[in-house]
């Protein structure tokens, strides 16, 4: 006998979602019976880690020095300010380099997004 290797589908509805970013590879949420977005573990872990918040006065000029000073750094911009992740171990050399480059630094921050706020985001 041979065994399908596509993998199983199991429709859970839970407000448990930590419990479920345990077992589950694949989420689909619903809000009002329509599907709002797809999106995989691996990406929604990557939405809901701890990540560095920028307020700058020019965040494209902030993310193109980023970009080039700090290899595998993922920069978001998101209404005037940056997300990056993962977060340097010095955020401190980020606000001089940026400071240097002639970029005003407003404000730093850690931010985390739990699995549940990104989904109370997604549904209103």
């Amino acid at each position: 006998m041979e065994l399908n290797a596509k993998g199983v589908t199991f429709l859970i509805s839970s407000h448990l979602l930590d419990e479920l970013g345990k077992i589950a590879t694949n989420y689909g949420i619903v809000a009002n019976g329509k599907l709002v977005e797809e999106i995989t573990s691996f990406e929604l872990e990557q939405k809901c880690r701890t990540s560095l918040m920028l307020s700058v006065d020019k965040p494209a000029l902030a993310k193109e020095i980023l970009g080039r000073f700090w290899d595998g750094i993922s920069i978001e911009e998101q209404g005037g300010e940056l997300r990056v992740s993962p977060i340097p171990q010095d955020s401190s050399e980020i606000n001089r380099l940026l400071v240097e480059q002639g970029v005003r630094v407003y404000e730093l921050k850690n931010e985390s997004i739990g699995f549940e706020d990104f989904f109370l985001e997604r549904i209103g």
